[in-house]
């Protein structure tokens, strides 16, 4: 009996090694991604639409309960609208926000792959970094560097990923109909 229980013991040891070995290789995919997308970027090899909202933010007049505002959302895409047929959202390769109001910033980073959001990245001026990485739409792995000490601070965490799926959602299907 108690060697059938060692065997399990080490069974279920291996079996959860695999599931990490396999969590990490697919964040590592994701990473690789990542660079590569960024790698196309910089090189001009991909198309970019860009929408603003009060453009001279600091220098305007303050929007009501806001305060100095700015919004920025860049779409990197890698197929022109006239070449889509009904796979258009697998066009979308990542999505940059910036988000600049009184009292801090905000920058957000999503990043798609067959028109499912696989990562975000965000970066709260202050308060600290979040990365969320996803596989079908479940959260594989979060981890966030805070910058403060108190808990009340702290804005996102890993209950965070549905909300992120969702804007996620609502981004893309902001892309698709800029066209």
């Amino acid at each position: 009996m108690k060697k059938e229980k060692n065997i399990l013991i080490v069974i279920s040891l291996i079996l959860i090694s695999f599931g990490a070995y396999s969590q990490d290789s697919d964040i590592k995919e994701i990473r690789s991604y990542y660079y590569g997308i960024s790698n196309l970027i910089e090189k001009k090899q991909v198309y970019c639409n860009q929408i603003e909202l009060n453009k001279f933010g600091a220098d305007a007049d303050n929007w009501p309960a806001l305060g100095r505002y700015n919004y920025k959302a860049t779409f990197w895409y890698n197929t022109a609208p006239a070449q889509w047929d009904e796979d258009g959202e697998k066009s979308l390769l990542k999505v940059d926000e910036i988000n600049i109001y009184s009292a801090n910033s905000e920058k957000r980073e999503y990043l798609y792959k067959d028109g499912e959001l696989i990562f975000c990245f965000i970066n709260h001026e202050d308060v600290g970094e979040y990365r969320f990485y996803f596989a079908n739409n479940k959260l594989l792995k979060y981890i966030e560097k805070t910058k403060t000490e108190y808990d009340e601070e702290i804005i996102y965490n890993k209950n965070s990923s549905n909300d992120i799926l969702e804007d996620g959602k609502r981004l893309l299907k902001y892309y698709l109909e800029m066209f």
